[in-house]
């Protein structure tokens, strides 16, 4: 049977993707009007030097702006359709200064076990939570289902992780057919026939192999498949298959969206978004943060190198399975997947810088060769 929280895994990845679009769809209209303006000013007035070394400072500018915002960490939220399980758990941390955004997916089933030091200090702050142990999805559940709840969860994360949480979004499950309809659905290339029945989820998919423009139901199809209604078919790599599509199908999505020229439309996309999507990032951050969000590498937050799933292992206690793990080996990968994506950036960053001073020494030459000719003239 498929497991919902596949959807939900789709639809967090997206939310956090799709705050960066949403800074685009704010602030693209008026942004790319001034710079065209800048721009037509700038060939009006200054040679090409002087126009280089315009953008050089601009580029100074910003990224001196870029060094003065600080790392936040955003967790977000899938909840299954009572509201009352947090199926899915992942936390976003950015880092403006090195230019780059990490994911860390935290398993539903991790066991909570409150009798220890780093969670008996969460357990004393509420007195609603009279729980031994437990998945940490149900700790929501168990505990309250109100905001102390979701606090008691997040400082939950927070001790797995290592990291404090800034922010929070919250996902609504039903909200992934919706955001694919938004834009008029997504062309998309199906690698396999797929064909699935399953009247207990009221899930049916049929889609055939090749290239389609794919609606909201069809697409929800693609992402949850995993294996057919008749023996042989499906991924031969199960889940690490359906994993690759679902990550390769929010590329694709992502893109077309980016290279929507229709504002209304784009508009209408990030409308959908947030109509399924609860956050409590302010408006000052919104404009803080703008510029970061605007110049963000949208591939790179969604490929498989920048995203670390807290490792466990499955044991069986009292009847029933649990994701056993480690909090120390938990923060050590965390830390290694920030540590190792600033280490990638700052080399992107070596690289660019060297090739800009390559090109402003050729820009160069080339003046001072002009300049001699003119004086032989």
């Amino acid at each position: 049977m498929f497991r919902i929280f596949d959807n939900f895994k789709i639809l967090i990845s997206l939310a956090i993707i799709l705050l960066c679009v949403s800074f685009l769809a704010g602030f693209n209209v008026k942004g790319v009007a001034e710079e065209d303006d800048k721009s037509v000013e700038v060939v009006q007035k200054e040679e090409d030097d002087k126009k280089g070394e315009i953008k050089e400072k601009e580029e100074v500018k910003k990224e001196d702006k870029k060094k003065d915002l600080k790392e936040i960490n955003i967790i977000a939220f899938g909840f299954d359709r009572s509201r009352a399980l947090t199926d899915v758990i992942m936390v976003g941390h950015v880092d403006p200064k090195n230019n780059n955004v990490s994911l860390i997916s935290v398993p539903r089933d991790l066991h909570i076990d409150f009798t220890k030091k780093e969670f008996s200090k969460i357990k004393k702050g509420n007195k609603k939570n009279r729980v031994l142990n437990c998945k940490l999805n149900e700790v929501y559940s168990l505990v309250g289902r109100d905001e102390k709840a979701l606090e008691d969860v997040i400082k939950i994360v927070e001790v797995i992780t290592g990291l404090d949480i800034d922010y929070i979004m919250k996902i609504q499950i039903d909200g992934f057919k919706e955001i694919v309809d938004s834009v008029g659905g997504v062309e998309y290339d199906v690698p396999i026939d797929m064909y699935y029945r399953d009247p207990y989820q009221d899930l049916y998919i049929n889609l055939k192999k090749g290239r389609q423009v794919l609606n909201g139901e069809d697409a929800e199809g693609l992402v949850r498949y995993r294996k057919g209604s008749r023996k042989g078919e499906g991924y031969k790599q199960g889940d690490k298959q359906r994993v690759a599509v679902q990550q390769d199908f929010m590329k694709t999505m992502v893109k077309q969206v980016l290279a929507e020229k229709d504002f209304n439309k784009l508009k209408d996309f990030v409308t959908s978004v947030y109509n399924h999507v609860e956050t409590n990032f302010g408006l000052v951050m919104v404009l803080e943060y703008a510029d970061f969000f605007f110049n963000m590498d949208y591939d790179k937050i969604i490929s498989s190198d920048n995203m670390v799933i807290i490792h466990s292992d499955g044991e069986k206690i009292d009847g029933r399975w649990y994701e056993m793990f480690s909090i120390k080996k938990a923060r050590k990968d965390v830390k290694d997947l920030i540590e190792k994506d600033n280490n990638d950036d700052n080399d992107d960053d070596d690289k660019k810088d060297s090739k800009d001073k390559d090109s402003k020494n050729n820009k160069s030459n080339k003046s001072n060769k002009r300049s001699k000719n003119r004086k032989k003239n």
